[in-house]
């Protein structure tokens, strides 16, 4: 069933659950699940995000550049969060961007000397990664999807009928 990660409930666990690793260690960052006021025109709704500096907290939004943003694709979302989101993340300066796929990956984004973002830290289920925001923050990714359903991927035949078009 496609789309089961980007809505609801399952959403939110795997949003909550990355945001709690930062307050978790005793700093100022929280999570939130709120609209972030980039500018005046640039008013985005992330799926979660992480501030670290409370002056940001607005009374209806987070307002300017929060620490951490964190996208959950679904089938409707997907080419916005990949291009259009990602592109305005990069060019207001978000530190670090994390796109959650519905399949257990996290693709994670950290702007680099450039203030640009480079090909991304990829993780799957099996998998721990750093934060390269906050270097003593090891996320399993694992931990993110407890108790979430993950979409297989759907296993098709290539042309001929052998096989599996689905990378081992």
């Amino acid at each position: 069933m496609r789309g089961v990660l980007g809505s609801g409930m399952a959403s939110s666990k795997v949003v909550w659950r990355a945001g709690s690793y930062y307050s978790w260690r005793g700093t100022p960052c929280r999570p939130f699940m709120t609209d972030v006021k980039l500018s005046d025109f640039d008013v985005v709704q992330p799926d979660g995000l992480v501030v670290c500096d409370r002056a940001k907290i607005g009374e209806a939004a987070i307002e300017g550049t929060p620490d951490l943003i964190i996208e959950v694709l679904s089938p409707a979302t997907e080419a916005r969060d990949r291009r259009e989101k990602r592109a305005l993340y990069e060019r207001f300066g978000i530190p670090e961007f994390w796109i959650v796929s519905p399949n257990g990956f996290v693709e994670v984004y950290a702007l680099d000397e450039q203030s640009r973002y480079p090909a991304p830290t990829l993780a799957g289920l099996d998998e721990s990664f750093t934060s390269p925001r906050f270097p003593e923050l090891s996320v399993n990714v694992q931990d993110l999807f407890e108790d979430v359903p993950i979409e297989r991927p759907v296993l098709l035949a290539p042309p001929g009928g052998h096989g599996s078009l689905t990378p081992s």
